[in-house]
């Protein structure tokens, strides 16, 4: 995956919330990570918001699939690159071991909980997350992209066997894990149905066989 950003969008996120977007890409591809289409707002884009490590931070991204096409780059390289357009620390605290970067956390540690949100909140690329179940984040037009990762690990699956069994081509099953690529709406579709009852969907696929 190739990441891209706004340079004065990038002096922006490090004024206010004290990171560079560069130090998303970590998070984007961290194997644990957890993402959702945001779709609580008409942001005129698809939005994904992404929670992922960037030890010893756990941070809070939003990012979307760039669809510009760079002439001098390679058609291969052409793949919707991504491009990152907020990033915050939810967990640093006074105290914690800062992430590699120029910021002046002792100014950053010195804002109170109000001042951080107010800062975050002026910004219109950054919004709270809530917190929810699933099915009540859905409500609010936040829907979970599935980290097929954790699911074929939930299902002791190897790749093989998880490409094979679901009939996904086992060179996308590698990128989606790898955060190389994103499941598109019909595929994170149906792995929202695989994981939801796997079993069902890996009979109904040998019936079909």
């Amino acid at each position: 995956m190739r990441y891209v950003w706004d340079p004065a969008k990038d002096v922006l996120n490090q004024r206010k919330h004290g990171l560079s977007l560069a130090e998303g890409i970590p998070a984007l591809e961290d194997p644990d990570r957890d993402s959702w289409i945001d779709d609580r707002f008409d942001y005129g884009e698809e939005r994904i918001v992404t929670l992922g490590m960037n030890l010893p931070n756990v941070l809070y991204v939003v990012s979307t699939e760039w669809d510009e096409e760079t002439p001098a780059l390679s058609q291969s390289e052409r793949r919707s690159p991504m491009k990152l357009k907020d990033m915050i620390s939810v967990t640093h605290n006074p105290g914690d071991p800062p992430i590699k970067t120029n910021t002046d956390w002792a100014a950053i540690d010195a804002l109170t909980d109000e001042q951080l949100h107010a800062a975050a909140l002026s910004d219109p690329d950054s919004q709270p997350f809530p917190l929810g179940t699933d099915e009540e984040l859905a409500k609010l037009g936040l829907h979970r992209i599935p980290n097929v990762k954790k699911l074929r690990e939930r299902l002791d699956l190897t790749q093989e066997a998880f490409a094979a069994t679901y009939r996904i081509p086992i060179g996308t099953l590698r990128d989606w894990e790898q955060g190389r690529k994103l499941p598109d709406a019909p595929a994170r579709a149906y792995l929202t149905v695989i994981s939801r009852n796997p079993e069902a969907v890996a009979g109904l696929l040998g019936e079909a066989a």
